[in-house]
């Protein structure tokens, strides 16, 4: 009965043994693939990297030949949204209309008819100026849609601020509405206007 205790403890021992030096080995095998932060961060920037996507999504209206919603490559600029929407009707009014400017996922694109642009030019309050800048106060949702980072839902938002609150006094004061802060401010200060 020893001898058979004895053999059973040597058996035991040497599992043990086995266990620890496969531990020690295993040990040396996460030490060999654990990542150093720096390479951490870099991963991390690689997926950042990879994230941005490669199509965006644009609305076409107003005097274009078939308007509608279009998907483009993410560097696409409006003459290849508006050439996707038919091109520029016979009525459409260009002289303020930038074709180069880049898209932004979201936008929409209203190209406005010679009427309606002289509708507005007459105005006191037009909602665009011959310059092309977009007045704050006078602007409809879809006026302030063809300014870059003003989607539907911020037009609204500016919409209803407006009424509620009265006229824009700068227009630096439409980052008072949500959503709307330095960034969006910084792409449309030169855009919008409040006389």
């Amino acid at each position: 009965m020893i001898k058979h205790n004895t053999k059973f403890a040597l058996w035991l021992g040497g599992i043990a043994v086995t266990l620890l030096l496969q531990g020690c080995g295993n040990q040396s095998y996460f030490e060999s693939t654990a990542q150093t932060p720096e390479a951490v961060e870099e991963d991390a920037s690689e997926e950042v990297e990879e994230a941005v996507p490669e199509e965006i999504v644009v609305q076409v209206a107003g005097s274009v030949n078939r308007p509608g919603v279009f998907t483009l490559a993410a560097d696409a600029r409006v003459y290849e949204a508006i050439e996707l929407a038919g091109g520029l009707s016979e009525h459409a009014y260009q002289q303020d209309l930038n074709q180069a400017a880049k898209l932004e996922d979201g936008q929409m694109i209203y190209v406005y008819s010679m009427e309606e642009h002289a509708l507005s030019a007459s105005g006191e309050d037009s909602a665009v100026d011959a310059d092309g800048r977009v007045n704050l106060n006078a602007a409809s949702e879809a006026d302030l849609m063809t300014l870059p980072g003003i989607g539907a839902s911020k037009a609204k938002l500016i919409v209803e601020y407006r009424e509620e609150h009265g006229n824009f006094g700068t227009p630096e004061d439409i980052k008072q509405i949500p959503g709307i802060k330095d960034g969006v401010y910084n792409r449309i200060q030169d855009l919008i206007i409040t006389k």
